[in-house]
């Protein structure tokens, strides 16, 4: 019993540690996208001048932050669900329900995985003109966020399994 504690504390404290990291990275793109918009408006209304890459830096971050960031709603279970299930079935009935959204999520991650290396390889030899990277770039926040949220997902059902009282 102690060992399968153990090895659970550890997976919990890698656990905490990529969601930190994702954390920063949504945080980053937060910044490159506030910094990239502030330039916009500065040159726009100061110098009467825009960069080219403004825009497409901005939108970028927006999408590396907004993809990345629904696998952080998983990891506290703050992602959107019908409550309503929780007050109207039973405990053990919500909690089959939580395991089964849990696997639903794993489908829709493997499925975003798939189709983002799809998009990733199609794109990878087109160049945005203002920012002059590869057009993948924007289809690879689909790929990390189908892998963290398999993760997490997976974390979710052993920390529900483990901290069941």
């Amino acid at each position: 019993m102690e060992s399968e504690k153990s090895w659970y504390t550890k997976y919990k404290k890698v656990s905490g540690v990529v969601y930190e990291l994702l954390c920063i990275l949504c945080v980053f793109c937060l910044a490159v996208e506030l910094f990239s918009v502030f330039v916009m408006v500065c040159g726009r209304y100061i110098f009467n001048h825009v960069p080219a890459w403004c825009d497409q830096m901005s939108f970028m971050a927006l999408v590396w932050m907004s993809i990345v960031s629904i696998a952080l709603g998983l990891y506290n279970e703050d992602h959107m669900r019908v409550e309503l299930f929780d007050k109207v079935f039973p405990p053990k009935m919500v909690i089959i329900l939580k395991y089964v959204s849990n696997v639903i999520i794993i489908i829709f991650s493997l499925l975003m995985i798939r189709y983002g290396f799809i998009l990733v390889n199609l794109t990878k030899k087109v160049i945005l003109s203002g920012f002059r990277v590869s057009t993948s770039l924007m289809y690879w926040p689909l790929v990390i966020c189908g892998i963290s949220s398999i993760y997490i997902s997976i974390f979710c059902m052993v920390r529900r399994y483990m901290e069941r009282g």
